[in-house]
């Protein structure tokens, strides 16, 4: 999800710090209308952060199964979102873009139907 040839730094974290960070990555994805979160909700970096916090918390691969399930609400949540910056940009993304960002904010979520349908 990030670059790998950047420089990595290692924190120490607890159980619950992990827990905290996940929810709170969760809530500016899923839940969180505040227009100048939306460059974040997609963000590769915030993607990677997430997938290392998956890797790191105690939950381990039952977290990984919940996640692939999917969550039809979080992508119809997602795909108004989208919708919602190309009403506020006054123009629509092209379909390669708007597909990356699908994928890229429904992230952590396995995608359980296409973008259009």
């Amino acid at each position: 999800m990030t670059d790998h040839d950047e420089p990595r730094r290692s924190v120490s974290l607890s159980v619950g710090e992990i827990s905290a960070l996940k929810k709170a990555i969760l809530y500016l994805k899923f839940s969180c209308d505040d227009a100048e979160a939306d460059i974040f909700a997609s963000s590769p970096l915030i993607n990677g952060a997430f997938e290392s916090l998956i890797k790191a918390g105690d939950l381990g691969e039952l977290e990984v199964r919940f996640y692939q399930k999917g969550n039809k609400e979080n992508e119809s949540y997602v795909i108004s979102r989208i919708g919602e910056i190309e009403a506020r940009d006054g123009k629509e993304m092209s379909e390669e873009l708007k597909r990356r960002v699908y994928e890229a904010w429904a992230y952590p979520f396995r995608l359980t139907s296409d973008l259009d349908e």
